[in-house]
């Protein structure tokens, strides 16, 4: 039987209420000092994730977006967490959908 190498982001959806914050905290698991991170959401123009490292010689880190950025978010888009590591070498992570719930 043939063995299968797979380097495919995971998958994550995201669902939210429109004007509410957003804070991820993100545990990798591997050190990430020296990596360029990435978190986006697909859009015309892009919406960029704020990344606040909490520790990265542990992985650890947030995402996060202010409730003035998801009041005028579309639903139904994608988003993406990327890094190119300290040799340059791009990595998508994480991939999934991006869905807004109107505000309550």
């Amino acid at each position: 039987m043939a063995q299968v190498i797979k380097q495919i982001p995971e998958q994550i959806d995201i669902q939210m209420v429109a004007g509410d914050d957003l804070e991820i905290l993100v545990n990798i698991g591997i050190p990430l000092t020296g990596y360029t991170l990435d978190a986006h959401i697909n859009t015309e123009p892009v919406t960029a994730f704020t990344i606040t490292p909490l520790d990265l010689s542990t992985g650890q880190f947030y995402l996060t977006l202010d409730k003035t950025i998801t009041a005028v978010l579309p639903t139904g888009t994608t988003w993406a967490f990327e890094w190119d590591d300290v040799n340059g070498n791009h990595l998508t992570i994480i991939e999934g959908k991006f869905r807004m719930k109107g505000d309550v």
